[in-house]
This record gives C-alpha cells, sequence and structure tokens, in this order.
C-alpha cells in the first residue's frame, strides 16, 4: 500500500468513527459562521485523526495513532479565528497508586495493577526502571497483562507512564519500599482514559484550514487539519 492510499483509508477510518459517535444536542447551539462547520482531516501518515464541526456548535473529534485510540465531543464557538472547543467528556483523570512492594521468588521486575480497570491499563503501560550505577531498563507486557524486565534488584525508581495518541497522562513515580524488592503492585482506576480533551487545545483558522496546537509536546503544536468538501452527487436521471 502506498503513502498516498494510506492516507486515504485512514481518512475513511476517521470518518466512520466521527459517525459513530453519539451526536451532540441542538440544546447547546451557538452562533457560528456559516463558513466554518464541516469535517477537517489530518494528513500524516500513520494517523487517522479528525474534527467535526456542526452547524449547531457542536463538534466531534477522534484520533487513532498505532492501537491508541482517542476522542472527545462537546460545543465550540469562535472568538477571532480561534476556535474555542469546550468538553463534555469527564476530566478525571487515570490513577496509578502503590497498594504493595515486595521482594518476589521469580528473577527480575514484575508490576501488576489490579483493580476493574487492570486489563484497560495494562495495554497503555509503559514503565522504565532506574537501577545502581545508572543502569536503565524498560518492562514488557506479559500473557497475564503484567510488566516484567530481566533487571534484578535493587531497583533505585521507577517511572510509569500511560502511552497516549495525542494525549500527555503524565508520569507516575515510585520508589521502591526496600532495596531487595522486585515484585511491584499497583491498583489502577482508567477514569477519562481514551478521552483527549480540547479544552487545552489551540485551535486556530488557517484560510479554509484548522491549525491545531497540542500542549506537552513541540511536535504536536502546528498540525494541520484540513478542510474536506461534501461531495456533490448527480440527481437521479429518469
Amino acid at each position: 500500500m502506498n503513502q498516498a492510499t494510506s492516507v486515504l483509508c485512514l481518512r475513511v477510518v476517521a470518518s466512520l468513527c466521527l459517525s459513530a459517535l453519539v451526536p451532540g444536542s441542538a440544546a447547546h447551539a451557538q452562533s457560528t459562521p456559516a463558513a466554518l462547520p464541516g469535517d477537517y482531516y489530518i494528513n500524516e501518515r500513520d494517523v487517522a485523526s479528525a474534527i467535526r464541526l456542526s452547524p449547531d456548535g457542536t463538534y466531534r473529534f477522534f484520533t487513532m495513532i498505532g492501537s491508541v485510540d482517542e476522542q472527545d465531543e462537546g460545543t465550540w464557538s469562535l472568538e477571532g479565528d480561534r476556535i474555542v472547543a469546550r468538553s463534555r467528556t469527564p476530566d478525571t483523570p487515570p490513577q496509578l497508586g502503590l497498594v504493595a512492594s515486595n521482594a518476589g521468588p521469580h528473577e527480575g521486575v514484575r508490576i501488576e495493577l489490579t483493580g476493574k480497570d487492570a486489563k484497560a491499563l495494562s495495554y497503555q503501560l509503559w514503565v522504565k526502571l532506574e537501577g545502581q550505577g545508572g543502569k536503565i531498563a524498560t518492562t514488557r507486557r506479559d500473557g497475564d497483562g503484567a510488566q516484567y524486565s530481566t533487571m534484578k534488584a535493587p531497583v533505585k525508581r521507577m517511572t510509569i507512564a500511560l502511552i497516549g495518541g495525542f494525549r500527555d497522562y503524565g508520569e507516575f513515580v515510585v520508589v521502591p519500599a526496600a532495596p531487595d524488592h522486585n515484585h511491584f503492585v499497583l491498583s489502577a482506576v482508567a477514569g477519562n482514559l481514551g478521552v483527549m480533551r480540547l479544552d487545552d487545545v489551540t485551535i486556530t483558522r488557517e484560510g479554509t484550514n484548522l491549525k491545531f496546537g497540542f500542549p506537552g509536546d513541540k511536535m504536536k503544536r502546528g498540525l494541520i487539519y484540513y478542510r474536506t468538501e461534501p461531495q456533490k452527487t448527480s440527481p437521479a436521471k429518469p
């Protein structure tokens, strides 16, 4: 599959995902310029992302990068050249907490998640281990959803993060309770995992397109979403 075909397929996926999201309510309609409503797609390789600005002042947003999906919906308005988004999605972030730290009989380091959301978070978990003498290692996910590494104790600290698409979930640092500990259990609460709230995203008009500035990562501060004009259908012949 060449790059042009790949981009087209990703745009089709984004369009289908936008259509599948729950439509906005007309009760939140706002005064919006007639030229702005429509579908806007990103033109980046291996990324499917789009936003639909509806005439009633609502929006739906979707992005898919690798195995990570993120979405949002809410209301929008125009202030100068800036599109101001007000998300309706939950704002409670995922939570990870250390509930057990001990010396296990296994070789290397093992990190398990517990709670009803453990499986959901395990697919997006990233862990960096820091050992003695500046040694660094990362973990891998096993068939049970646990993270493991062949690095042996002592482990000075672990930096744990959730992998996002455009969203930055931040980091959680764990310091083992004792130098010989190599088995850790973390509580997992999904919160709004998979949501990319656009409240903190800078969206401005660039001609007929939209420029997105995502917080945190400089590489994501100038992404252009290109407007796609609706296809015109010819009247049926009698």
